[in-house]
């Protein structure tokens, strides 16, 4: 699968920013990816590949990788969701983009209502998995995390981040794709430590999500461990114009563990609100 080509932006306290982008033949709405925590926007090439199969052109993907994530450095600002958003506004501001389809991904949903918080006009359709609109109730769990990761390294824990974000059928099957991550988990930076952290310091969106009038799909893992299906009910109960959705064989990180449900769920979503404009769909999705 093609990771895309890798561009690089500046964030608004000049930390080096890349963003994963697959241009696309169709000039209709960009679609934006936010990626999960421990990931970076490789996470979405399934979907990319997926999308370019089921369409006969498709919009441009953006996937940027978070401060201290990827190929993004951390710079000198915490990476609370905030200020994650600001970065993702200096992307739409640098690549010209004046309203963009959000993906949101567990931690990158949390940026996704950052920014229905920040500019909820550069929004269209969003959809969000695996996260909640609440608070975090027990963030000293999170943070005793943080400070393992910190102090023993990402490689020991592994397989505790395994566990974790992927469900029991992925982990079952054994793939090359399970075998990727894996690796590229045991490679994080002890950095990631102080991402953890500001993910679990996010506040409680309810406000944001009922003033908030796009559309909103908001989708559960059925086998998630990090959150459960009825925190993605939550945020689809207090949107003022939200859906809600289930996955039953998919953990925390349906882009990488079920695309293909996955995209069956978005693809028609956001094909109401126009966002193949200048393509149709392929045959099967008629």
């Amino acid at each position: 699968m093609s990771t895309g080509e890798v561009r690089n932006f500046p964030a608004p306290d000049g930390a080096d920013m890349a963003v994963h982008v697959w241009p696309g033949a169709d000039s209709g709405t960009p679609l934006l990816c936010l990626h999960s925590l421990f990931f970076d926007g490789r996470m979405f090439q399934p979907v990319v590949a997926l999308l370019d199969q089921m369409l006969t052109a498709r919009p441009t993907v953006y996937a940027p990788d978070f401060r201290g994530q990827g190929a993004s450095s951390m710079g000198d600002l915490r990476p609370l969701m905030q200020t994650l958003a600001k970065d993702v506004l200096a992307l739409l501001d640098y690549e010209n983009l004046e309203q963009v389809h959000v993906l949101g991904s567990s931690m990158g949903g949390y940026v996704a209502m950052e920014l229905m918080r920040l500019a909820p006009e550069r929004m269209s359709g969003v959809v969000l998995s695996c996260c909640t609109g609440e608070a975090e109730a027990d963030p000293a769990r999170f943070f005793q995390l943080a400070d393992r990761l910190q102090h023993e390294g990402a490689k020991a824990l592994t397989e505790m981040l395994l566990q974790t974000m992927f469900g029991d059928s992925f982990l079952a099957a054994n793939s090359d794709l399970l075998h990727l991550w894996r690796k590229r988990f045991s490679e994080l930076p002890p950095s990631i430590a102080e991402v953890v952290r500001g993910v679990f310091e996010h506040p409680d969106y309810g406000g944001t999500l009922s003033g908030f009038t796009k559309p909103i799909l908001s989708i559960g893992g059925g086998e998630d461990r990090a959150k459960s299906p009825a925190n993605a009910r939550w945020i689809a109960d207090r949107a003022s114009n939200g859906t809600f959705a289930v996955i039953e064989k998919s953990g925390h990180t349906p882009p990488v563990e079920a695309p293909n449900v996955y995209v069956d769920l978005f693809t028609p979503f956001l094909s109401q609100l126009g966002a193949w404009r200048n393509t149709s769909l392929a045959k099967d999705m008629k």
